[in-house]
This record gives C-alpha cells, sequence and structure tokens, in this order.
C-alpha cells in the first residue's frame, strides 16, 4: 500500500509540476533599494540608456 500510495504521488507531482519559465520582456535598467534610518525603504531605478537615476 505505500508503494501504491508513493508511486502515485510521484506521478502526480511530476505530471503536475511540469513548468516552463519563459523571458518576456528585457530591461535596459536596474532597480535596487537603500533603507535610510528616517525615510524607510527607497526604490531607485538606473536608466542607463538616456542616463537617468529615478527614485
Amino acid at each position: 500500500m505505500k508503494l501504491f500510495f508513493t508511486t502515485a504521488m510521484l506521478l502526480f507531482i511530476f505530471t503536475m509540476g511540469n513548468a516552463q519559465v519563459s523571458l518576456e520582456k528585457k530591461y535596459d535598467y536596474s532597480t535596487s533599494v537603500v533603507e535610510f534610518e528616517t525615510l524607510g525603504c527607497k526604490y531607485y531605478l538606473m536608466d542607463v540608456p538616456n542616463g537617468q537615476c529615478r527614485i
């Protein structure tokens, strides 16, 4: 009975867990997080092609 249950669970996991990651879009900038003592967390984005830093 244990063998049947284990086999059924493995079969279920392998058939339902089949997924593939695909690239949808590529960005030309990177985002980072800075944590200030008084302001909390702030995000900034470095847009390299335009030479900008967005906060």
